[in-house]
């Protein structure tokens, strides 16, 4: 694979933090486009938008879908390698890139391989947990080739992970379900939105978001209370991914919508951070305030600093 690499200075967005949740009884001036990454830019729409700075951007890679920030200066990326929109189909060609967090270099292409379509990934216990296919699979950080593989009963389409520390989850977006292992052993799944999609752990709260539902949602991790939508439909078409701000922010992924957004949760407001095709599942070094964007369609891998 070749990864070409741009470094990229600071990137002007139209900034329009004031008054940006309240209602005004006039439409408001136009904005100007916000800057992207290879997505068309079109009318402004209801979002307002916020300044946000691109680092670095890497192309050659083959359907990225998640990035996994590995605390090392280095990062974990998912690479589903498909044909004919094969994303999942068992075909074993899938595979893990470890490249540099700064600079989005390739410093082992294939560090991990033999994967089906290999999408989202998280960290716990000395090994990287991959969402592959219907199943899950841990590989060990100091030796790749060691690996535990794990298939829940009925897995529909496994696509994202996210840990607490103590438990692994991965999202069924089929099943409309959660995964869950613990010491290395499957628990029993709890209720998830319909079609979810990304999942990740806040301060004190679990999110989801949901592809057919366009919502995001907070999330029992015990599965004992259903999972509660903030009512933001009307803003995305379909959402991806989804990483909790060190504030309690939160930051999505619009896949069809070509864009990421910052949502309130509590204000319930939402304002576009950049426009880029199809936007995947994201990774989030929070003391960095680095945001890593797999581009799925057009297979480039971006890093913005979040404003």
């Amino acid at each position: 694979m070749r990864t070409s690499v741009a470094v990229i200075g600071l990137v002007a967005l139209a900034a329009l933090l004031a008054g940006c949740s309240q209602k005004t009884e006039e439409p408001p001036a136009p904005r100007p486009p916000v800057a992207t990454t290879g997505a068309p830019v079109e009318e402004p729409g209801e979002e307002p938008t916020v300044e946000a700075e691109v680092l670095a951007e890497a192309e050659g890679f083959a359907i990225p879908e998640s990035v996994c920030v590995a605390g090392d200066g280095k990062v974990f990326i998912s690479n589903i390698d498909a044909e004919d929109e094969g994303y999942w189909v068992d075909d074993g060609t899938g595979y893990i890139t470890l490249a540099d967090a700064e600079t989005l270099e390739v410093i082992e292409e294939r560090w991990a391989d033999g994967f089906n379509g290999p999408k989202g990934l998280c960290i716990l216990d000395g090994r990287l947990w991959v969402a592959d296919n219907a199943r899950i699979v841990a590989v060990s950080l100091d030796d790749p080739a060691e690996r535990e593989v794990f298939e829940p009963e009925g897995a529909g389409q496994i696509n994202d992970m996210a840990t607490d520390g103590e438990i692994v989850y991965a999202t069924d977006s089929e099943k409309s379900i959660i995964h869950r292992i613990k010491d290395g052993e499957l628990m029993d799944p709890i209720p998830a939105p319909e079609s979810v999609n990304g999942i990740t752990f806040g301060a004190s709260q679990m999110w989801g978001v949901s592809w057919d539902g366009h919502d995001v949602y907070r999330v029992d991790p015990t599965g004992v209370e259903p999972p509660e939508a903030l009512g933001l439909a009307e803003h995305f078409e379909s959402l991806d991914g989804v990483e909790e701000l060190p504030d309690g922010m939160l930051v999505v992924s619009d896949f069809p919508g070509n864009k990421v957004c910052l949502v309130d949760p509590e204000a319930l407001t939402v304002e576009t951070i950049a426009e880029l095709e199809s936007p995947a599942d994201l990774s989030l070094d929070g003391e960095a305030g680095v945001l890593y964007i797999p581009q799925f369609m057009v297979s480039k891998v971006v890093a913005i600093r979040l404003p």
